[in-house]
C-alpha cells in the first residue's frame, strides 16, 4: 500500500477531502461537529485499500484519565489508585450491563480490541503492589509491630495508608492476604517472615486464577 491515500466522502451533500498517512491521522474539531460521522463514513468507503478490520476510533467528550469514567470512587489520588480501581470494580459487579456500556463506552471498545491480541495477566500488577509494600514492611518487623505500624509504613511509602492488602502479625511470621474478590489471581494468603526472598516468594505464589 502506497502513502498517503486520498479519501472523499459525502456528508450532508457536502463533498470532503482527507490525506490518510502511513503513521497516524488525527481528526481534530469541537463537539458536535461530526468527526465521528466523518470516521464512520472513512471506514465504510476504506474496503478496496486497506483491512477495515484493523479500524479503530474513539470519540467523546470525555477522553482523558481511566478515573474520569468511574460512576462509585471520585476520591482518588495517585498513590490509592490500586484500591479505588478495586471499589469501583467491586460496585461495577452490581450493576446492569446495559449502565456499564453506557459509561464505559469507549473503555470496553479499546479492550475488545486489546484482548484479541494481547493476553491480560492480573499476577503482574499484583505482585508489583505488594512488593512495594512488603518489603519495607519487613525491613521494620517486630514481634510487637501493630496494624497500625503497618499501615504507618504502607502511608510513608505510598503517601496513602489505603491498600488493596490486608496484613496479620503472626510472629514470626506476617500474613498477607488480598482484600478483593475480583482480581482473579490466586497464591493468597501469604506467609512471609524477616529475611525471606520476598521476589522469590512472590513469584511464586501469585498467579493469574482464569
Amino acid at each position: 500500500m502506497t502513502y498517503p491515500i486520498e479519501k472523499e466522502i459525502e456528508i450532508n451533500n457536502e463533498i470532503i477531502k482527507l490525506t490518510l498517512y502511513s503513521g497516524l491521522t488525527i481528526l481534530i474539531g469541537p463537539n458536535g461537529s461530526g468527526k465521528t460521522r466523518v470516521l464512520k463514513k472513512l471506514k465504510k468507503c476504506s474496503f478496496d485499500d486497506i483491512d477495515v478490520s484493523q479500524i479503530r476510533y474513539l470519540s467523546s467528550n470525555r477522553i482523558g484519565d481511566l478515573e474520569s469514567y468511574y460512576m462509585h470512587t471520585k476520591d482518588y489520588i495517585f498513590d490509592g489508585k490500586p484500591s479505588s480501581a478495586i471499589e469501583e470494580i467491586e460496585f461495577l459487579d452490581n450493576e446492569k450491563d446495559e449502565t456499564i456500556e453506557e459509561n464505559y463506552d469507549i473503555i470496553l471498545r479499546c479492550l475488545n480490541y486489546s484482548s484479541n491480541t494481547q493476553k491480560i495477566d492480573e499476577a503482574r500488577p499484583i505482585k508489583t503492589e505488594l512488593l512495594a509494600e512488603i518489603a519495607p514492611i519487613l525491613g521494620q518487623y517486630c514481634q510487637d509491630m501493630t496494624e497500625k505500624d503497618i499501615s504507618s509504613i504502607i502511608k510513608q511509602v505510598r503517601e496513602s495508608e489505603k491498600s488493596i492488602f490486608s496484613y496479620n502479625n503472626e510472629y514470626p511470621n506476617i500474613e498477607v492476604n488480598i482484600e478483593s474478590k475480583i482480581l482473579k489471581v490466586k497464591g493468597f494468603p501469604i506467609k512471609f517472615k524477616k529475611g525471606d526472598n520476598v521476589n522469590e516468594i512472590v513469584e511464586q505464589k501469585i498467579k493469574n486464577d482464569i
